[in-house]
């Protein structure tokens, strides 16, 4: 079976981050939204043969094995729906059919959008419309009927326009047949400290969510030059079209891996992210098994120096955000298409966290289910909050013993050789690291802005260097584990967020601090230490 659950952009190399020990902001839950567009079959009357050819539609791409389903073909395992679900898709199925034409001048549009335009079916009457603004949606589409909320049928506007293109392409996805549940989660999940904002749509074959999220802060919050988004992932097997023990994690060890399939090696090659088997939460330390952070182990061997954050692994279409002045502010964004032919349960947690700050911005909890070769409309949910849960921290401290632990920033004054007020509470908690993997080791780099003379900012580069590896002293780190403490000189290295390539950077305050700083690193020489929770 192809390793699908995330088909991405090849792995770039990514940008390295600086980060630090983990740390949070505290905060209540201030929303949970429900998708905005809702196009779905939701639970239907049972059809077998349609069922069957969806999953054989999803699944032949993915080279992936037959797999038992229920009788009839039908899935065991049955999505938990609500009875105000059931009863609200049912009602919309029972309008099906009727209708009105598309609007005139739309025909050729939705022919290229793969619907049958003569045979899709409008409903933007009351009845649809309370019906499609009960399942907190703008539109809903079954089939090749197309229900509108109240106000949102305007097919000569461009919004509305937009909208009626959106739907017309779920029509042609699905053949115009009720086979393939689906549900896009587009809805903004705000937090205290900024917005996440998705753009997941649902995908028929393989069957999964595919787009963006993306976290922009709020620019009263905490100076960052460097917000990335780590993003932790559950992917539970269950009964039905099943690859292994249902109701447990999914075994990667046992996954063929996409991206090793080629001519001349058709089947693939299996278990190449069988790694994230020792990333996974165990259900031993207080969190549930199988919670891990979303990561490329077949690139990068254990004990490699590199980060959680989801561009490091994933690349190219990924970025940090930034937030270096009320007006001088971008967006964290990773591109994802988590996906699979067989029965499962998918459950995310996206964090925003600064990488030099050690704030976080916001969580954003969100996921799905597959049966029978389709993503289930029904099953699909996210909501933010303002910090990490237990289970996402657990799984941090994993990658990190795993892996290593990301680098901590350590911010100066101008022209100073001490840190900034409140800078040294970062230091909390490496000596427990330390002591956790008697392997690791450290280096400290000391860097300046770009002002003054070339010479005098390597010597106070150098001065802060000296100066943090005093206080890391005074923590009681023995000396021995230092590998080295040094000066780089200027840079505008930890600024360039928000530069288009080829240009020069602006000399502003923000980009300026985001160069003075020391990056404590941390190096390990073993890849078979045991991996301690604290």
């Amino acid at each position: 079976m192809k390793h699908s659950t995330h088909t991405r952009p090849s792995p770039g190399t990514g940008t390295a981050a600086q980060g630090g020990v983990k740390a949070s902001t505290k905060g209540r839950v201030k929303s949970a939204g429900m998708p905005r567009y809702v196009t779905t079959h939701l639970p239907l009357p049972s059809n077998p043969a349609a069922e069957r050819e969806a999953q054989a539609r999803a699944q032949a791409p993915d080279q992936a094995a037959a797999h038992a389903s229920g009788p009839g073909g039908a899935p065991s395992a049955a999505v938990q729906t609500t009875p105000l679900a059931r009863q609200i898709s049912r009602r919309i199925v029972d309008q099906a059919g009727s209708g009105q034409a598309l609007p005139g001048g739309w025909a050729q549009q939705a022919a290229g959008l793969g619907a049958q335009p003569e045979q899709v079916r409008v409903h933007a009457d009351s009845a649809a419309q309370r019906l499609t603004a009960s399942m907190g949606a703008n539109a809903v589409t079954v089939g090749r009927d197309i229900f509108f909320a109240p106000g949102r049928y305007a097919p000569d506007t461009h919004s509305g326009g937009a909208l009626l293109r959106h739907e017309l392409t779920h029509v042609g996805q699905q053949g115009g047949e009720p086979v393939a549940p689906q549900c896009d989660l587009t809805t903004p999940q705000p937090t205290d400290m900024g917005i996440f904002n998705m753009a997941m749509i649902t995908q028929a074959a393989p069957p999964g969510l595919m787009g963006t999220i993306s976290f922009m802060p709020d620019t009263d919050g905490p100076y960052s030059a460097e917000i990335g988004l780590v993003q932790a992932i559950n992917i539970t097997d269950v009964p039905g079209t099943s690859t292994g023990t249902p109701n447990t994690p999914v075994d990667w060890r046992n996954i063929t891996d996409s991206n090793s399939i080629t001519p001349a090696n058709p089947a693939g090659t299996v278990g190449t992210e069988g790694g994230r088997m020792d990333l996974m939460t165990t259900g031993t330390d207080g969190a549930p098994a199988g919670t891990y952070i979303d990561s490329m182990t077949a690139n990068n061997p254990r004990g490699s120096a590199i980060g959680p954050n989801y561009v490091e692994h994933f690349g190219n279409s990924q970025q940090f955000g930034w937030l270096r002045s009320d007006t001088d502010v971008g967006p964290a964004q990773l591109w994802d298409y988590p996906n699979f032919s067989f029965d499962t349960n998918f459950d995310f947690e996206t964090v925003a966290k600064g990488t030099d700050n050690q704030v976080v911005y916001g969580a954003l909890e969100w996921g799905f289910q597959i049966r029978s070769g389709a993503v289930v409309a029904t099953s699909e949910y996210a909501r933010a909050g303002n910090d990490t849960s237990a289970t996402f921290d657990e799984a941090l401290e994993r990658f990190r013993g795993y892996f290593t632990h990301e680098p901590i920033v350590i911010y100066f004054d101008t022209g100073s050789d001490q840190p900034m007020a409140g800078e040294e509470a970062k230091l909390d908690g490496i000596q427990e690291y330390l002591d956790n993997y008697p392997d690791a080791t450290l280096g400290i780099d000391g860097f300046a802005d770009i002002r003054g003379s070339e010479q005098f900012n390597f010597r106070l580069s150098d001065q802060r260097a000296q100066t943090v590896q005093a206080l890391v002293l005074a923590e009681g780190i023995a000396a021995g584990r230092i590998d080295w403490a040094v000066g780089v000189g200027e840079t505008q290295d930890f600024s360039q967020h928000g530069t288009a390539p080829g240009t020069a950077q602006p000399v502003d305050a923000g980009r300026l601090r985001a160069n003075r700083r020391v990056v404590i690193s941390f190096n390990r020489s073993s890849s078979t230490a045991p991996i301690v929770v604290p």
